[in-house]
């Protein structure tokens, strides 16, 4: 993904967020009107240029302390419309990072990333307030890797009244000189359980027992051969959830790709995220309420154009009480 400019000052980040009312996802190199919250540019300023600058590091003892006394904190405050988390500044500090308020329509919103100055690969969090929001975070964990999932990511959480969007901010692979051939990096962090991002990801999915969480990844079609799928959909199991069925049913049904809906492992043994530790986790303490959703590298772009199929389907299967329901395997 080419380079975003970067914002520079606050105001003129709430100045952009209040001007522009499209709901279209925008490529980081199109023309035309960027995003209705502007907070890609919150992305851009908050986590490093490439993914490629900086360098990774686990939390210490100290910051996990902090994070595992702040983030709960930090999630109840949400639930009122306007929050006063000014108290939770210095402990945030002290996990190091730092929380960016902005405003648009009846919502306040909050920007959580790393206090710099240099990156970390701690990601990248946005928030939305209020009473009336739904409990589910969107995920784009491989953002520089994955291309256009960040955008796609960014528009769900715009265009859905939902509680958080999570990306990350170094490259999965950042210290390597071939970023596609290599395994077991710490900055890979759907692999890593001792990173910020999990234990973000964890936080939400105990805070809140309804709460789900989408996590979006992609692929290139060709690697799968002769573009065999469109979306493979899968919680990181070998049995999915009932959820899981519902989710790949409705993607088919409604979405209806041109390459079609895989689930994992009945249609492919490609891309299960049996190695994911959030999926690992779910499948322990929260089933039905992870997905993973692998998008073609021709859906990707085409979403780019158009999020709004997308939207409606997912909008539906949100609202949907089964993904909270009973554990049990469906036929």
């Amino acid at each position: 993904m080419t380079r975003l400019i970067f914002v520079t000052t606050f105001a003129l980040l709430v100045a952009l967020a209040s001007s522009c009312q499209s709901t279209s996802v925008q490529r980081s190199n199109a023309q035309g009107p960027p995003t209705q919250l502007r907070a890609g540019q919150v992305l851009e300023d908050a986590r490093a240029p490439q993914g490629e600058a900086g360098h990774y590091q686990a939390p210490t003892l100290a910051e996990r302390l902090a994070l595992e006394e702040v983030i709960p904190q930090l999630l109840t405050a949400l639930h009122d419309d306007s929050p006063n988390l000014a108290t939770l500044d210095d402990r945030l500090l002290e996990a190091g990072l730092r929380l960016q308020l902005y405003p648009h329509g009846d919502h306040t919103f909050y920007a959580l990333f790393e206090a710099g100055p240099t990156w970390r690969g701690s990601g990248v969090y946005l928030f939305r307030a209020g009473d009336d929001v739904q409990e589910v975070v969107i995920q784009s964990p491989h953002s520089y890797h994955d291309r256009g999932t960040d955008l796609i990511g960014l528009a769900l959480f715009e265009a859905l009244n939902v509680r958080a969007f999570y990306m990350n901010s170094l490259h999965r692979y950042h210290a390597t000189a071939d970023f596609r051939e290599t395994d077991g990096s710490p900055s890979d962090i759907c692999h890593n359980s001792a990173s910020v991002f999990h234990h973000m990801s964890t936080a939400a999915l105990t805070h809140a027992p309804e709460l789900r969480i989408v996590q979006l990844h992609g692929f290139r079609a060709r690697d799968q051969g002769q573009r065999a799928f469109d979306i493979i959909v899968s919680d990181g199991s070998d049995e999915p959830h009932a959820w899981t069925h519902a989710v790949v049913d409705t993607l088919a049904s409604q979405l209806n790709p041109a390459a079609g809906v895989a689930l994992f492992p009945r249609d492919t043994t490609a891309l299960g995220a049996t190695g994911n530790v959030l999926g690992r986790f779910a499948n322990l303490h929260a089933p039905g309420r992870f997905v993973h959703l692998e998008f073609s590298d021709e859906l990707r772009d085409a979403l780019q154009d158009d999020i709004t199929p997308l939207t409606t389907t997912l909008g539906a299967l949100l609202k949907s009480p089964s993904a909270a329901g009973s554990p049990e395997q469906a036929e």
